[in-house]
């Protein structure tokens, strides 16, 4: 008979009836009896043998089979007795995520069941991690938090939490905590491991502006853009988001030609003179560079993409975690404007092609350029 296993003060019940079987086909009678009553005691009720575990041990039930005519044999089955868990509450998993304009459903368990209605509080707020970008109160639906309520004989209660679509340009990926709040006293549990769960809203770069996003993507090679993650776009040395390019003029040469990009930052400028090679070189894109461009010149990346339709507009946030951004094509994409700080943390960019686009002194005196200097 196979071994047994409870905890003190529960019941188990064994159908010996299964282990034995009379030749004549007689209806059987069985006894028990404990080998270390201290440890378990036994009773039979039919052909069901109901052990009871009393302290922590070990302990050998036989049981006794007999016939109507007084024969009788015996099987045993060991019984081990543990110390009765402490009753706790914690989650089933301690991570979780979900794409902006998703959800989650996140788990608690109680162990063991409550005997009547239990409830508990739980919070949502940061995760206290520096290495984590924290989602705020915009980002989901859940609040600060809420009550968690167990039904007598439940096992488990969840927690529900909607993700927002707030169309705005924030890290790759945020994190919530959700934490379960200490019961009361006298509530009989306690906190198990784990009781935080973090929740992770994958955000990738799904709010930029539609062709920074898909070229983004492209570099990223993933399916969606909420798998575009911060080591991707760390990865990019540099961005072709070139408009289409207009048909070619023969015999015209604009005289500005050589004015076609702009360099920022060159390594080989002594630290010293690098903030004011970076007020020069802004004070030539703004004067130079942002009007109407000679012909173009295809960028050096990308292989034989095609351009797709320009962009009459950049989002603050578009080149958010570009870190490792050397060269960035804007040309022919008829902007009007550039939103301040565009260019924000792109510290290593070094040439910025802003030609074939409307842009004036002060929009850009105003914006990006501004941000770029050392």
């Amino acid at each position: 008979m196979p071994e047994r296993e409870l905890f003190v003060g529960d019941t188990v019940r064994t159908d010996v009836s299964r282990y034995f079987n009379d030749p004549d086909g007689d209806a059987l009678t069985y006894t028990a009896r404990s080998a270390n009553t201290g440890v378990a005691t036994v009773s039979v009720s039919g052909s069901s043998a109901v052990v009871t575990g009393v302290s922590q041990g070990n302990s050998t039930i036989t049981v006794t089979a007999s016939d109507p005519g007084g024969m009788t044999v015996d099987q045993d089955f060991s019984v081990v007795v543990g110390p009765r868990p402490h009753p706790e509450l914690e989650f089933t998993t301690g991570s979780a995520a979900a794409p902006e304009g998703a959800g989650v459903t996140l788990t608690i368990t109680a162990t063991p069941a409550p005997d009547s209605t239990l409830e508990v509080g739980y919070t949502i707020g940061s995760d206290d991690d520096p290495d984590t970008d924290d989602a705020d109160g915009a980002d989901h639906a859940g609040g600060s938090g809420g009550v968690l309520r167990f039904k007598a004989g439940a096992t488990r209660a969840t927690i529900k939490i909607a993700v927002h679509d707030d169309n705005d340009i924030e890290p790759t990926r945020e994190v919530l905590a959700i934490l379960i709040d200490p019961p009361e006293e006298g509530a009989g549990y306690t906190l198990g491991e784990p009781a935080t769960a973090k929740l992770t809203i994958e955000e990738g770069v799904c709010d930029r502006t539609p062709q920074v996003r898909d070229k983004l993507v492209a570099l990223a090679r993933v399916d969606h853009c909420s798998k575009t993650v911060d080591s991707h776009l760390a990865a990019i040395d540099t961005l072709d988001l070139q408009g289409p390019r207009p048909m070619a003029r023969q015999g015209r040469q604009d005289a500005r030609a050589e004015h076609w990009s702009c360099r920022l930052r060159p390594k080989s400028i002594p630290e010293r003179a690098d903030t004011q090679l970076g007020q020069a070189m802004s004070r030539i894109c703004a004067a130079r560079l942002l009007h109407t461009q000679p012909s173009p010149r295809p960028s050096p990346n990308q292989g034989d993409a095609t351009p797709g339709e320009p962009m009459a507009a950049l989002r603050a946030g578009d080149f958010l975690g570009l870190t490792g951004l050397v060269e960035l094509w804007l040309l022919r994409n008829n902007l009007t404007a550039l939103p301040a700080g565009v260019f924000a943390g792109l510290n290593e960019l070094q040439r910025l092609h802003l030609g074939f686009n409307r842009l004036t002194e002060g929009a850009a005196r105003g914006g990006s350029v501004r941000a770029l200097q050392p």
